[in-house]
């Protein structure tokens, strides 16, 4: 239906063809520059664009269906009047195209019922339970688990609404931006960090020694710090650094002011 009405519905081809077409860039390229450009920081992971894909996917369902309707109207005539032998053959030869063409669409009809019926088990089932799985919140949840969550809910009580707290976002610590409005140095993984951002990410913990961090978390208010464990959301080469003393206990000049299991909030004093 869209390639015969392509002039005035083009613009529901070309969304679908780019939703499309990103997904399986993302899905099947290597990550690089070019990956990067297409689909920028956020878009670039699967799971994302897939969640989108119903909107573009949407509109051409509708028209499928609306071309099935009216084919399978046909077919019910079609059938309607053999049943009642009350038409020539020469009639029905004549308006054969657009009648075939309804008892093809009764017939990917039924197929899409069993296939919708089919699916209902299965594989749908083990990714309802994967699901299920991985947005419980329990202790070995891997974003954000009971300890971490009931830390950051203390948060809004302990840190001021104008300061920012460094975490970790490969550790669920940058989501206090997101469930407890407050600001951080990091609120994701990847980006550009700026020189002061940078000192702080990567020196957090020297503060006590190096004179160029207290400066840095001067200006960025930056007095508070989250440490949540070493374990990451995804596999990767820690990029910050400046909070691997608050996991060792070898931080000097750092107050532990909040602690709920192995989640800890600490306070920098800088002069």
């Amino acid at each position: 239906m869209l390639a015969r009405q392509l002039r005035r519905l083009w613009w529901v081809l070309a969304m679908y063809a780019i939703g499309g077409a990103l997904y399986v860039v993302v899905s099947s390229w290597n990550p690089g520059t070019l990956r990067t450009f297409l689909t920028g920081v956020w878009y670039n992971d699967s799971f994302r664009l897939a969640a989108i894909l119903p909107v573009v996917a949407l509109p051409v369902a509708i028209l499928g269906a609306e071309w099935l309707l009216w084919r399978l109207r046909a077919g019910l005539e079609l059938a309607r009047e053999w049943a009642a032998g009350t038409k020539r053959l020469g009639r029905l030869a004549a308006s054969a195209a657009p009648r075939w063409q309804g008892i093809t669409a009764i017939v990917v009809s039924l197929v899409i019922l069993v296939m919708g019926v089919g699916s209902q088990g299965g594989t749908l089932s083990s990714v309802q339970d994967r699901i299920h799985e991985v947005f419980t919140l329990d202790a070995n949840s891997m974003l954000v688990d009971s300890d971490e969550r009931a830390l950051l809910q203390q948060v809004p009580g302990i840190v001021p609404a104008g300061d920012t707290i460094v975490a970790n976002p490969l550790m669920g610590g940058s989501l206090v931006y997101a469930l407890e409005d407050r600001r951080t140095v990091a609120p994701h993984v990847f980006g550009d960090r700026n020189p002061t951002e940078a000192m702080v990410l990567n020196h957090w913990d020297e503060a006590a020694y190096n004179s160029r961090v207290c400066p840095a978390i001067k200006e960025l208010r930056a007095y508070w710090a989250l440490d949540f464990g070493d374990k990451t959301v995804i596999p990767s080469d820690d990029p910050f650094v400046g909070l691997n003393d608050l996991a060792t206990d070898s931080a000097p000049g750092v107050k532990l002011v909040a602690e709920v299991g192995h989640a800890r909030l600490f306070r920098v004093n800088c002069p």
